[in-house]
């Protein structure tokens, strides 16, 4: 039943099972932390930044998904469970943890990312958008990760002040 549950979850969520990771090169990721949610001209994006603060990493993700991580950011809720929300405490009901969340790729236009959960001490790896990731990972105090690679082609570099064409917060 539990196991039926867990699926019917995912499933839900968009999510896939995959197999668990190799070892990652060192240094092959770096943390980052969500600067903002914010609206441009070609729609909402989350501002991802490195703790040296650059380059600024922009994730383009869907108005619901945009207002779920604004929401977390705020530390608010919705008057019934979103599906992160569900998602996060379905986890935790089946004796898991969120451990970090990736971006760990970016494929024609696409970010790609994977979710880390730790269960009875087995690590399980899943594919996952990054806007259902970052979400999740806030709602976990889970850290996130981008590759190295994928902020190097994605990136914007930002001088000290931060830039003049920034877009507005939400």
């Amino acid at each position: 039943m539990r196991v039926a549950l867990c699926a019917a979850v995912l499933c839900l969520a968009g999510l896939a099972w995959a197999a668990a990771p190799g070892p990652k090169p060192e240094g092959a990721f770096v943390e980052v932390t969500v600067k903002a949610v914010v609206s441009t001209e070609e729609g909402q994006a989350v501002l991802l930044v490195p703790k040296s603060g650059s380059p600024l990493l922009p994730v383009f993700v869907g108005p619901c998904e945009a207002n779920a991580i604004q929401m977390r950011l705020d530390r608010k809720s919705a008057p019934r469970p979103l599906t992160h929300e569900l998602l996060g405490s379905t986890i935790q009901a089946l004796g898991a943890r969120v451990v970090k969340v990736e971006i760990d790729d970016l494929r024609g236009g696409t970010f790609l990312g994977r979710i880390y959960l730790l269960q009875g001490g087995k690590t399980i790896q899943m594919d996952a958008r990054p806007s259902d990731s970052i979400a999740l990972a806030l709602g976990a105090e889970a850290p996130i990760h981008v590759a190295r690679a994928v902020l190097e082609r994605a990136g914007i570099k930002m001088d000290e002040k931060g830039s003049k064409d920034e877009p507005k917060p939400l």
